[in-house]
């Protein structure tokens, strides 16, 4: 049996990936790349902190240098993972600031056959996502843009691979479930997310995300936050139980940006999608038959009182975007599409 470790950061990605690759027939293991040690977040922390309210700059900040900063400790524990499982192939998702010379000497002590590199920030970290390039044998995209941007400046081990869904999370729980949620938003802080958030704030909206209380100590919007995180069967139940699901992506306002996850999880609930414009939903979706978007805050207001009175518009209109979810594929098929593409330039299952 094929063995494949996967780096990840966030805890709701791991189960996800994990199944996937396990319902194809490997063996898997994970290692989460959020390792920090006492030391670093006791001490090197609040001092660099300091420094930088002092406006000190520094080149080479407090414990940089330290076995225990987080990147070496990351890289250490990293590798101690590899050395016991024995992977054939490496997944890093999300891009974690690896060395190349720590993959290029792991690969070759411990056999492994790729590196494989899964990016999904959004547009604003190309540069870095250029620059961690050479650390794989094949670095895949969400955003096409990026595949073909990354062409252009020679990167021949850029793929496109694109959203998908986590069906056994993600999906309908109860088709009868009543809408007793009027509008909910699911995400972190960020700061378009807040003055998007604070101009509908007369309307019934409830809010899950880390963040959100602590950059609202006093205003109305702490009253609106209900938890920091939902997960699993939950987040499919609330999405299912409301009648708008509302995205504000966190690069709201450029229609080039990168899609959030949460445009495809929201439909494959069965649920009623209204999300910030972006040029690449076209690829996916008929905007207004099967998902309903916004431009402007203006816009965002009218189309919320539009909806929450049009119960039978708001339906039709959920059940094409999740007959559409339907064929855009699952996370099982874009690990397959990834195994395909390392097979045809090399690698066998």
């Amino acid at each position: 049996m094929k063995r494949i470790l996967i780096s990840t950061t966030f805890d709701e990605k791991i189960m996800p990936l994990r199944d996937a690759f396990l319902d194809l027939g490997w063996e898997v293991d994970v290692f989460r790349c959020t390792v920090e040690s006492k030391i670093e977040k006791y001490l090197f922390k609040p001092l660099n902190k300091t420094l930088r309210n002092l406006r000190i700059s520094r080149d080479n900040p407090v414990g940089k240098k330290s076995r225990w900063h987080h990147r070496k400790l990351r890289e250490r524990l990293f590798e101690e993972k590899v050395s016991v499982f024995r992977p054939d192939l490496i997944l890093i998702q999300r891009g974690h600031g690896y060395k190349k010379e720590s993959l290029d000497r792991i690969k070759r002590d411990y056999d492994v056959k790729k590196v494989v590199g899964w990016w999904t920030k959004g547009s604003k970290w190309f540069d870095l996502a250029v620059s961690e390039s050479n650390c794989y044998d094949f670095y895949f995209f969400m955003n096409r843009d990026f595949v073909k941007m990354g062409k252009e400046l020679g990167m021949k081990n850029w793929f496109y691979l694109p959203h998908a869904v986590n069906s056994k999370i993600y999906r309908k729980i109860d088709d009868n479930t009543d809408k007793h949620n009027d509008i909910v938003f699911v995400g972190n802080w960020s700061p378009a997310r807040q003055k998007v958030v604070e101009a509908i704030t007369d309307f019934n909206l409830r809010i899950w995300g880390r963040g959100w209380k602590r950059h609202n100590i006093f205003n109305k919007v702490r009253s609106l936050i209900v938890s920091e995180s939902i997960i699993g069967d939950d987040i499919a139940r609330l999405y299912s139980s409301s009648k708008i699901v509302l995205n504000i992506s966190a690069m709201m306002g450029s229609s080039s940006d990168w899609l959030n996850q949460r445009v495809f999880d929201v439909p494959a609930c069965g649920a009623f999608l209204l999300t910030d414009y972006s040029e690449q939903l076209s690829e996916f979706f008929e905007v207004g038959s099967e998902i309903e978007t916004y431009r402007s805050i203006e816009e965002l207001r009218d189309k919320i009182g539009f909806y929450l009175i049009r119960d039978e518009l708001r339906k039709k209109i959920a059940q094409a975007g999740f007959e559409k979810i339907k064929k855009i594929g699952t996370l099982k098929d874009r690990m397959k599409e990834i195994l395909s593409v390392i097979g045809e330039y090399g690698y066998r299952q």
